[in-house]
């Protein structure tokens, strides 16, 4: 069983995403000493929805991965990886099979050699078509191979792979 840092969710609790471009509340950091991110095995961002994005009405949402050079996430941005939109019209998904309800995931692979040396934090950002009803998520940078694995987040904030 492999274990999950706590310390790369990036949402210390379920964040709602309520404007046209949100960026996630924590942004990991890329300079600590001793640590080399994205050396090794593929890493990926997660996004765990907690509360449903699925509503009337057309409306769209993008998940991306962003470096930046401060820890607000956004200054000095820079976006590494992005997922197709997943476009609503009346209620049902226009152009995707996979629907946005309490329980999915959407898994951004992270590309390797894609973050430059300026960057100092990275951090995951939904963008939203305006007016978008309120998605709620929970973001971890996890491996990739863990990512397509179904895992299970505990109280006490510990994330274990089933």
């Amino acid at each position: 069983m492999s274990m999950i840092d706590f310390n790369t969710r990036l949402t210390p609790s379920a964040q709602a995403f309520t404007s046209t471009g949100a960026v996630s509340t924590d942004a990991f950091p890329l300079t600590q000493t001793g640590r080399d991110f994205l050396a090794g095995e593929p890493m990926a961002m997660v996004f765990s929805v907690t509360v449903s994005a699925l509503t009337t009405g057309t409306t769209s949402y993008t998940f991306q991965a962003q470096t930046a050079t401060a820890s607000d996430g956004t200054t000095g941005a820079i976006k590494i990886a992005t997922t197709p939109a997943y476009v609503f019209s009346s209620g049902t998904l226009a152009n995707r099979d996979d629907v946005l309800e309490a329980g999915t995931q959407v898994v951004l692979a992270l590309p390797p050699g894609h973050i430059m040396s300026t960057a100092t934090h990275l951090a995951g950002f939904v963008l939203m078509a305006n007016g978008s009803p309120t998605i709620t998520c929970l973001i971890d940078i996890m491996p990739l191979r863990l990512a397509s694995q179904k895992y299970v987040s505990y109280a006490d904030g510990r994330t274990f792979a089933a």
